[in-house]
C-alpha cells in the first residue's frame, strides 16, 4: 500500500468527483527505462487514489502476487512525489561440491548486475551468524552471478550471505539454507 498527502488538496463541491492521484511505476534495474502509469493497459482506475479533503490519499495495489522489483511515485496535476523502491527476494542457490560452497544468483527479472559485489560466508556460533571471510560475485552467464568459498575445517554450519549493500537497488539482502561443513 502507498499513501500520501497533497499540500494543496483542490477544495471540491458537492457532487463533484475527488481529485485523483496516479500512481506510475518504472522496474528496477536497467530494464526501468520510464514511467508508466499502473493500469494503464488495464484501466486507469487502478492506478489512481482519491484525495480526501484534507489532501490524504491511499493506494493498494490490485494484484496481491506482486512480486517484482520496482519503484513507484504518484503524480497530481504535473507534481510528482520521490520514487519509493520495493525490493524483492534475490534467489540465492548453495551448490555444494566436495569441500566447495557456491552461492549461484539470478537477476533476468531485473537485469541487474552483482559482478564484484561481495558476498559473505557466515558460520553460526553460539546462536548468531559471525562472518568466516568475503568474497565478490562474478559473472557466470548472462544474467546468473556466482561466489564460491573452499571449506577446510570440518563440522561447521555455514551459510552464503548476501547484504543488504550488495542486493541494493532491486533486491533484499538474504542467505542460502545452511550447511554443514
Amino acid at each position: 500500500m502507498l499513501s500520501g498527502r497533497v499540500a494543496n488538496p483542490e477544495p471540491r463541491p458537492a457532487g463533484v468527483p475527488p481529485q485523483l492521484v496516479q500512481i506510475e511505476v518504472k522496474a528496477c534495474g536497467p530494464l526501468g527505462q520510464r514511467w508508466l502509469p499502473v493500469g494503464g493497459l488495464t484501466g486507469l482506475a487502478e492506478g489512481t487514489a482519491p484525495v480526501s479533503g484534507d489532501g490524504t490519499w491511499r493506494w493498494r495495489y490490485f494484484d496481491a502476487r506482486f512480486d517484482e522489483a520496482a519503484y513507484f511515485r504518484a503524480s497530481v496535476e504535473g507534481a510528482r512525489s520521490r520514487a519509493v523502491v520495493v525490493r524483492t527476494a534475490l534467489r540465492e542457490r548453495r551448490a555444494v561440491g566436495g569441500r566447495v560452497l557456491r552461492i549461484v544468483v539470478d537477476t533476468a527479472d531485473t537485469r541487474q548486475s552483482l559482478r564484484g559485489r561481495v558476498v559473505e560466508l557466515q558460520r553460526l556460533a553460539g546462536g548468531r551468524w559471525l562472518r568466516v571471510r568475503a568474497g565478490r560475485f562474478r559473472r557466470a552467464r548472462e544474467h546468473r552471478f556466482e561466489a564460491s568459498f573452499r571449506v577446510v575445517e570440518r563440522g561447521l554450519t555455514l551459510r552464503a550471505h548476501v547484504p543488504a549493500r550488495s542486493a541494493a537497488p532491486c533486491y533484499l539482502p538474504g542467505a542460502t539454507s545452511p550447511w554443514t561443513s
